[in-house]
């Protein structure tokens, strides 16, 4: 577990190979609380890492995977949203906690491959998500602010319904889609992509699969 730890400094460039790092613990210190003393103290260096232990890629993938067929057997509702910082020296990382602190109980927030931090809305359909998702993203700007401009942030979201196959791997990649859609469009925003189950319709049954993102969305599905 330490050793992740020391990984994921060295992730987000705190540590060089000549250089020493120091790991405390610091309970009760929650991530709003180690901002503020970051930005008071002039800590820019020093980083935070959420008192849990760090799953590795194969152990988010299988925990994707185990939702993934939760939602296909019960039909219950999934959504995936990856946040990505666009001020400068905010690393993934420095994500993660203040997401976590956010997030529901059964919900589950994670570094994605270094570049971002990602959150499953489990049982979430995709409007409750986007509403979820849009608070987190205000939050987050506020809190890695600088006390007078506040932080860029983007998230891409996705939703799925459990009425189509689908992998771990296709999951996240429709929503880095939707990531990559807000930076490309100015950043700092919240792309939400059509439910997979929708993009995944046959023809034959597009008109009524356009009906259930509206009901589930509340707006019309692109037509593109």
């Amino acid at each position: 577990d330490m050793e992740q730890r020391l990984d994921a400094l060295a992730r987000e460039g705190q540590g060089q190979a000549n250089e020493l790092c120091v790991v405390r613990s610091a309970e009760g210190l929650d991530a709003a609380a180690w901002a503020e003393m970051k930005r008071l103290h002039g800590l820019e260096r020093w980083s935070a890492l959420p008192a849990v232990a760090l799953l590795s890629q194969a152990e988010l993938l299988r925990r994707l995977a185990v939702e993934i067929a939760r939602s296909r057997q019960c039909a219950t509702p999934l959504s995936l949203a990856l946040v990505q910082a666009e001020s400068e020296g905010l690393a993934a990382g420095a994500l993660v906690p203040l997401l976590a602190e956010q997030a529901r109980d059964f919900d589950l927030v994670f570094e994605l491959d270094g570049t971002c931090a990602a959150v499953l809305f489990c049982g979430c359909a995709l409007a409750q998500a986007e509403r979820l998702a849009g608070s987190m993203l205000r939050r987050l700007r506020q809190t890695l602010g600088d006390g007078e401009s506040l932080a860029l942030c983007s998230a891409g979201l996705v939703g799925y319904g459990g009425s189509v196959e689908l992998s771990a791997q296709e999951f996240i990649a429709r929503a880095r889609q939707s990531l990559e859609k807000a930076r490309k469009l100015g950043g700092n925003r919240l792309e939400v992509a059509p439910p997979l189950d929708v993009a995944a319709a046959p023809k034959n049954t597009l008109v009524g699969s356009s009906e259930k993102h509206f009901l589930f969305t509340g707006k019309r599905m692109p037509t593109k």
